[in-house]
């Protein structure tokens, strides 16, 4: 009981927390703070060939970058 109280604490401090808050707004509401800008990459810029897409890999990139969050898809292009 003691570990998921702490657990709980550490959670409730994290979720109120700026960096949280900023996060989310950003993801959802599209914050964008002074001095930052937002990159827009195109399915060509993602394509692994680096060339234009074809239909079977345009459907590959809808596959594995549609109904995901911005960060899920950031995450993908990165290490996936």
């Amino acid at each position: 009981m003691e570990d998921e109280n702490r657990r709980k604490n550490q959670d409730y401090l994290y979720f109120t927390s700026e960096e949280y808050i900023d996060k989310i707004a950003k993801q959802n509401l599209g914050l964008i703070n002074p001095g930052e800008e937002v990159i827009i990459l195109s399915p060509e810029v993602l394509s692994e060939t680096g060339g234009g897409l074809t239909d079977e890999s345009e459907s590959d990139f809808n596959d594995k970058f549609t109904n995901k969050s911005n960060s899920e898809q950031w995450w993908e292009f990165f290490f996936g």
